[in-house]
């Protein structure tokens, strides 16, 4: 595919001792590199693995923000939006928290992937939402519960007691069992 984007004749002018070539060419490398951003954005979008390549979109940094920003924003697959908005949150783009809360509260297929990267974006606000979701699910939602509980943790987010009486309780599945974070 000729997607007529040609970083390399500008590459080898950005080194050039003389000025105006460097300038040129620095210009046509931020053209270039914003046409990458919105293909790259486009391929995720086209790809019938969109988790796969979302996991490597964050290593474009900002050449994706803003056409991702503008895919998210308008997307009606729920797919491209979560995983879109998880990739921008890694970016340290914040406005995209509201609607990853929202998954939180409502969202069982990306539920444990949401809480893991709010987890480690340290977006406190979460841990509520988190033990309120935790007791409305049933054990026969364990990963998500041990996803849950694993995120809380790494918050920092005190375990409620009646979640934890009811986590704790022998007939629980030992994978939640194990899962509890230690008493505060």
């Amino acid at each position: 595919m000729n997607c007529g984007i040609d970083l390399n004749t500008p590459l080898s002018k950005v080194v050039s001792e003389r000025i105006d070539e460097q300038i040129d060419a620095l210009g046509a490398l931020a053209v270039g590199l914003d046409d990458a951003g919105r293909l790259i954005v486009e391929g995720f979008v086209r790809s019938s693995n969109r988790f796969l390549i979302a996991e490597r979109l964050v290593r474009f940094g900002h050449i994706v923000v803003g056409p991702l920003q503008e895919v998210v924003e308008s997307a009606t697959c729920k797919e491209v939006r979560v995983l879109g908005s998880v990739v921008l949150l890694n970016l340290k783009v914040y406005s995209v928290v509201p609607y990853l809360l929202d998954v939180i509260r409502g969202d069982d297929d990306y539920l444990s992937l949401v809480s893991s990267n709010l987890a480690a974006a340290g977006v406190v606000q979460a841990g509520d939402l988190m033990v309120e979701r935790l007791r409305t699910l049933t054990e026969a939602r364990k990963y998500e519960i041990v996803g849950l509980l694993t995120a809380l943790e790494k918050l920092g987010v005190p375990l409620p007691d009646d979640v934890r009486e009811r986590f704790g309780a022998p007939d629980t599945p030992f994978e939640i069992r194990l899962s509890l974070p230690a008493k505060r």
